[in-house]
């Protein structure tokens, strides 16, 4: 997990059940995680690993309510496999994501929260770009695609 929520941090987050009692739009929602098109709200914690809040895998219409652990998007990483040469030389491919905090993330009532911003997110890429950044992220993307078309060359992968 990219930034890790600190134990003092952790301290400062409501107890479990402490929400339960107000409608969904008045939970104040104290973090947000994120990986991809997934989000994770939290609005309270068990002070152990336990968050309770509202989770969205990615598919709006089946995001939900609930209990997720911190260990469990901890664990969460996705990378790509490696890759060993036909003369036993190695190549170690390690582009890599994992579940990130969001550092900016203002403590705000959920009824607040542009959910719809989220729907149809695919990309990691979150932020709009200008023309010229854009251009430069393509050309950077066209260059590592053909550096990693050679590594398969290389190692017989088609």
């Amino acid at each position: 997990m990219w930034n890790e929520p600190t134990k003092a941090e952790l301290a400062t987050l409501p107890k479990l059940y402490e929400s339960e009692n107000m409608s969904a739009t008045d939970v104040v929602i104290r973090m947000h995680f994120f990986m991809g098109s997934a989000d994770w709200y939290v609005a309270e914690y068990d002070g152990k690993d336990r968050f309770f809040g509202y989770v969205n895998l990615g598919d709006p219409q089946c995001a939900e309510w609930g209990y997720f652990l911190l260990s469990e998007l901890r664990d969460i990483c996705f990378s790509t496999p490696h890759i060993t040469q036909k003369n036993d030389k190695s190549i170690d491919i390690n582009i890599s994501t994992r579940v990130d905090r969001d550092l900016y993330w203002e403590p705000k009532p959920f009824g607040d929260i542009d959910i719809e911003a989220y729907k149809g997110a695919k990309s990691l890429i979150v932020a709009p770009m200008a023309d010229e950044d854009y251009k430069a992220y393509e050309k950077r993307l066209e260059s590592l695609r053909d550096k990693l078309d050679d590594l398969n060359t290389q190692v017989g992968v088609e």
